[in-house]
């Protein structure tokens, strides 16, 4: 009945989870109404790829410092409880750095790829929003042309009486805008940064919308401006007019002007759904050739299909070990593989699952706290001091993990445990012989001193195989090594080396 409960809460707070996601990309989305407020939403945006991005990468770095350090714990105390330990944790954190490389492989192109089309679209918008935001263009500029050729007002034939009167101006673009009244809509905007997992939606200006404003053009005339032969410029450019010398504008009788062009922007962003625009025929695709148009603004497909691949890539990063308790990380792979190793002692493995306690209390030494506190801190005065032939090395396990020392001493550390083991297995010969030693002397298989050979045979079929082996490719018979090596496993050092 508690399992149906908590798989009911959890339930619940998913749902809860996807609907305030839900909500804040909804708020988000309605805050976008123009060129500030867009810009603000394609910001935050960006910077949740980039930060999707460097937290994939950052997992696979901080796992594998940690791994670095908890693996040379392992080596500088092979042969102990606390050696097992760290090499079970050492396991444990390799196979999460193994998962974060993994993922950062597959999904940072994802992101960057994302990143570079919307950072295009981005840029695109912010030039529209440059061309279309001056209200008027500048001041006009007059000149007196002759008319050869009326294209319009050709009454009477070809229109040769009419005068001209070029006008030139040149629309600003306006490198900064002025948002201030738009803050709070700008931080609502900013919002969707925080909930675009999940993403359908996307507030933009479509590539098909971007359109320049709408040009009005008022021209004012005055008097007769064909009947005289004196057309002319007006005094600062300002007009042209018929007079006998150049007049200013407000002394002219006869004459025209162009008022300043009025820019009327009618684009504003839309809601747009991403699988709708990733299904959209594109406006050019593969290489161009020499009749296909191409593109000079982002695909809106592009984009849409991009946005979609990052949201579905996206995921938690692997963490380092921190906060888990020992009984937690008793449940992984590596911990339970451990136990059954030593509880069978390399057998086969038991067919009922032991709880995470015993796990724990066995590979750990204990089932209480956390791995923070029973191992990572110590690393942090868990001294090591590295002879070298200059200046020796002295500091803790934790430093020299992230730093160029690391190598040297996993080597050193390593060099000793050899050391040790041949010592063990020396030992554990020497001891062997003694024992065999002594059984021949009670069954009186030494005589004068001579020990008696056991496996003398010349052929196989003379080669006692009880206590000898048969080497087909030297054709002797030679003593088997089984009571050396039984011996040998039962070194503690040694499955603790074996372990690494």
């Amino acid at each position: 009945m508690w399992k149906m409960e908590i798989t009911l809460i959890f339930v619940c707070l998913s749902s809860l989870t996807v609907s305030m996601a839900d909500s804040g990309a909804t708020a988000a989305h309605n805050a976008v109404t123009e060129h500030c407020t867009l810009n603000a939403y394609y910001t935050a945006i960006e910077s949740q790829l980039k930060s999707w991005a460097n937290s994939a990468v950052t997992a696979v770095r901080e796992l594998q410092q940690q791994q670095q350090g908890i693996q040379l714990a392992a080596v500088k105390h092979a042969g102990s409880t606390k050696g097992v330990s760290y090499t079970v944790l050492s396991a444990i954190a390799r196979a999460r750095a193994q998962k974060a490389a993994q993922y950062a492989a597959q999904a940072v192109p994802v992101f960057t790829d994302a990143l570079q089309i919307l950072n295009r679209k981005h840029g695109e918008t912010l030039a529209l929003a440059a061309a279309v935001a001056e209200a008027d263009s500048t001041a006009v500029k007059h000149t007196q042309k002759a008319l050869t050729d009326s294209k319009i007002l050709t009454q009477g034939g070809s229109g040769s009486s009419n005068r001209g009167c070029e006008a030139e101006t040149t629309p600003k673009l306006k490198t900064a805008g002025n948002c201030g009244d738009k803050a709070e809509e700008m931080q609502t905007a900013a919002a969707i940064g925080q909930n675009i997992k999940g993403l359908t939606q996307l507030k933009m200006i479509r590539t098909d919308a971007m359109k320049f404003p709408t040009l009005t053009a008022m021209i004012e005339a005055r008097g007769n401006v064909n009947s005289g032969n004196s057309w002319q410029t007006g005094t600062g450019n300002t007009h042209c007019h018929d007079n006998a010398s150049p007049q200013n504008a407000a002394t002219a009788q006869h004459g025209v002007a162009l008022h300043k062009l009025k820019l009327t922007h009618t684009t504003t962003p839309t809601l747009e759904t991403l699988a709708t625009l990733a299904e959209k025929t594109a406006e050019a695709s593969g290489v161009p050739t020499a009749a296909s148009p191409t593109p000079w603004l982002t695909e809106d497909k592009a984009l849409a299909q991009a946005m979609q691949q990052a949201v579905k890539h996206h995921e938690t990063p692997q963490q380092v070990l921190a906060s888990e308790t020992l009984e937690e990380l008793a449940n992984t792979p590596e911990a339970r593989a451990t136990y059954n190793f030593i509880k069978t002692k390399g057998g086969k493995p038991p067919s009922t699952e032991s709880t995470a306690k015993k796990v724990a209390n066995l590979v750990f030494g204990t089932a209480t706290g956390t791995v923070d506190k029973a191992f990572l801190q110590l690393l942090s005065t868990d001294a090591v001091s590295i002879p070298t032939t200059g200046n020796d090395i002295k500091t803790n396990i934790k430093a020299i993990a992230v730093q160029e020392g690391f190598e040297q001493a996993m080597a050193y550390y390593y060099v000793q445990n050899m050391q040790k083991l041949t010592k063990a297995v020396e030992g554990v010969k020497k001891e062997e012989k003694e024992k065999s030693d002594a059984t021949e002397d009670k069954t009186g298989d030494k005589k004068d001193g001579e020990k008696k050979e056991e496996c003398t045979g010349t052929v196989e079929t003379d080669c006692d195989k009880t206590k000898c082996t048969w080497n087909k490719e030297k054709n002797e018979c030679k003593v088997k090594e089984s009571a050396y090596i039984s011996s040998v496993t039962k070194v503690p050092l040694l499955l603790a080396v074996l372990l690494l």
